[in-house]
């Protein structure tokens, strides 16, 4: 079903501003790995390169600080539903928030796994950087392990064990992480068909209304008629993925990739992501935690950080630094 179109997206004054100002200081270094000029605004509203209009989606508007509980299911080709995460999830975005002295970090991300009993416990810290010459540094408490160690898997095509390996930790979000190992140009602006306004799915929702045997319900899911930005990433000689080729779309309201189609190295179309968009007004901010990946060529596909049971999102004052680091995900993982 498609419906009306509804440009709902709102923005606070601060974000306009900060906008305004980083149109005109912003710029990327180091071969598009590295932002600088740029805070509490939009870098690129006026992209010249596919890499500007990717670092606008990697810095989205979400918020200053976040807290859900989720949980995220596999669906095999047979049909059949599993639970692969429950957890609680806490994210901060320190570009946004001009209380910050963080001038490291874009986006602070910890999630605490409580099901199924095999990952109770397991933590992660991520942390996305201004400066991703280096990476994006992660963290993992293993319960079994029962130590704290560096998780350089997790970035890029590394198996994301959110959805049991159904998706690439860089498909989280849609997009996210460092775009560095693809060669980004805009292909235009379009008028496309995207899920948008997906309130029902999103929040009044259960699992076993929502999710069919082979696709969401299309009962729960909204279709609207939006413009977007189509960028297309073509993976850079001498380097390795999983995806030859990524094609992108960018909403031109917010900025949030809402589909994402994925190629082979055959140049076959591997999987197709989408956000499951809505706008949540107490932030205001868009929501695009809920993604659904279909993977073509298996028949599997999955839902990462469902909230339709589990309350929804809520907007949180920060953490202390002290429980951003490393060794908090022990404390907080111990069962």
């Amino acid at each position: 079903d498609i419906y009306p179109t509804h440009r709902s997206a709102v923005y606070p004054q601060s974000v306009i501003d900060g906008t305004k100002k980083s149109a005109v200081t912003a710029k990327l270094e180091n071969d598009g790995k590295k932002l600088v000029g740029a805070r509490e605004g939009f870098p690129f509203p006026v992209p010249k390169s596919g890499v500007e209009a990717m670092w606008n989606c990697i810095v989205r508007w979400s918020g200053t600080s976040e807290y859900g509980r989720y949980k995220s299911f596999v669906i095999n080709a047979a049909g059949r539903r599993v639970m692969a995460s429950d957890g609680k999830f806490w994210e901060e975005y320190p570009y946004w928030d001009p209380k910050s002295n963080d001038r490291e970090n874009t986006m602070k991300i910890m999630d605490n796994v409580i099901a199924p009993a095999n990952r109770n416990g397991e933590g992660l810290i991520c942390l996305y950087k201004y400066d991703m010459s280096n990476g994006n540094p992660a963290w993992q408490y293993l319960p079994g392990q029962r130590r704290v160690k560096l998780a350089p898997e997790v970035a890029f095509d590394g198996p994301n064990t959110s959805v049991a390996g159904a998706a690439t930790y860089d498909d989280s979000y849609v997009f996210s992480g460092s775009p560095e190992r693809y060669d980004w140009k805009i292909l235009g602006k379009k008028e496309m068909y995207v899920p948008y306004n997906s309130y029902k799915f999103v929040y009044n929702s259960t699992a076993d209304k929502a999710f069919g045997e082979h696709f969401v319900n299309p009962e729960f899911m909204r279709f609207e008629l939006h413009r977007v930005w189509a960028i297309e990433g073509t993976l850079k000689s001498g380097l390795r993925h999983i995806y030859s080729k990524r094609v992108i779309y960018l909403d031109e309201d917010t900025w949030n990739a809402v589909v994402h189609d994925t190629y082979d190295n055959k140049g076959k179309i591997y999987r197709v992501i989408y956000d499951a968009h809505v706008f949540n007004y107490d932030a205001p901010a868009p929501f695009n935690l809920t993604y659904i990946g279909y993977d073509i060529a298996s028949g599997v596909y999955y839902c990462n950080a469902y909230v339709g049971e589990t309350g929804g999102m809520q907007y949180i004052p920060t953490r202390p630094e002290k429980e951003w680091a490393p060794a908090a995900l022990a404390g907080a993982g111990v069962r």
